[in-house]
């Protein structure tokens, strides 16, 4: 049987994740630059199946541009909840893209993304998983309220994505959701667990409500091995300390990788840079930011899952000092308490 293989792109600030399998590929969130692009050239890719956009901030869909227009690739269906608040210049250029896609090159374009639909989506060994929103929230979308009269925003609304291969939970995709889509995902009584979890926000705070009451809430229910920041060194200082404390205080047995060395791990950078921990593309690698880089997941369920946990940590060793994913978790009364060491998938 042949596995589908999993990247974790490091795009910066912001999020995309490929999915190669056996009858297509599979793209989720397209990040803010053209680190997408450039990877799937680099691999020689000509098509991709399906393009899934969990909400429609630039971080997450500006690298869709630059995919949607290069000629050496396809793609053949795009799927998205419309944002009617959304006006900048980014997202004209985006809906520009997708019609010139759309009317000249046959991509499907897919306006809706819930628990609903698409239905039963699956390519090679791969199944999709919508958990997030539901029906009845999507139909008043952004701008409108849920069912307890809260407004939704693009981060409420965040389509949360599961890959399931094999029957078994692999990754969980979140998008940017925030407390209150949180609450409401959590009140479906959906089951989130899952091996891998790309937690939302790059790990900054996700707006109202208790950070490290999210971030732990949420850990828990998805009881991951790997949780994954997708940030950008230089921007927001992410991940924030109080989000990966909560993160391991869920799961203290649980890696924490980043794909980009937070100044919050390392005020200065590596000098001299070295290789990158994985040999994928990686957007921060050429000016020393990659931490992690770009994270290969292997879904043969005999293997590793994080096969470079190894490496990432010996780096982070060496180059990051003060690396919040090692130290010693602060109680609330600013003492040290020991960890529980991480398992080693």
């Amino acid at each position: 049987m042949a596995f589908p293989k999993v990247v974790i792109l490091d795009v910066g600030h912001g999020n995309s994740v490929v999915v190669h399998d056996t009858k297509g590929n599979l793209v989720f969130d397209a990040g803010g630059q053209n680190t997408l692009t450039e990877y799937l050239l680099q691999a020689a890719m000509k098509e991709i199946y399906a393009l899934f956009i969990s909400h429609c901030d630039k971080d997450h869909l500006g690298g869709a541009i630059n995919l949607l227009a290069a000629r050496q690739l396809r793609v053949r269906h795009v799927y998205l909840n419309p944002d009617p608040l959304k006006t900048g210049s980014v997202f004209g250029l985006f809906r520009r893209t997708l019609a010139d896609a759309r009317t000249r090159r046959g991509t499907r374009v897919h306006v809706g993304l819930s628990t609903d639909q698409p239905a039963n989506f699956s390519r090679g060994e791969a199944r999709i998983e919508i958990l997030a929103p539901t029906p009845e929230i999507a139909v008043s979308g952004v701008g409108g309220t849920d069912l307890s009269g809260r407004t939704l925003s693009g981060n409420r609304m965040s389509a949360v994505i599961r890959l399931v291969v094999s029957g078994k939970p692999i990754l969980l995709l979140p998008g940017d959701l925030d407390h209150v889509g949180l609450e409401n995902l959590e009140a479906t009584g959906t089951q989130m667990s899952s091996r891998v979890l790309v937690f939302p926000h790059h790990g900054g705070r996700p707006g109202g409500g208790n950070a490290g009451e999210f971030a732990k809430k949420l850990t828990r229910l998805v009881s991951p091995e790997l949780v994954v920041f997708s940030n950008g060194r230089g921007k927001h200082n992410n991940p924030n300390p109080v989000i990966v404390d909560g993160v391991r205080q869920a799961a203290p047995s649980a890696v924490v990788a980043c794909t980009q060395l937070s100044e919050v791990c390392a005020k200065d950078i590596p000098n001299p840079l070295p290789h990158p921990v994985s040999s994928y593309y990686s957007a921060g690698h050429g000016r020393g930011y990659s931490c992690a880089g770009s994270i290969e997941l292997r879904c043969n369920p005999s293997a590793e899952l994080f096969p470079l946990v190894r490496d990432h940590g010996a780096f982070v060793t060496k180059n990051a000092p003060t690396a919040l994913c090692r130290l010693p978790l602060p109680d609330v009364r600013g003492q040290a308490r020991t960890a529980t060491p991480r398992k080693r998938t």
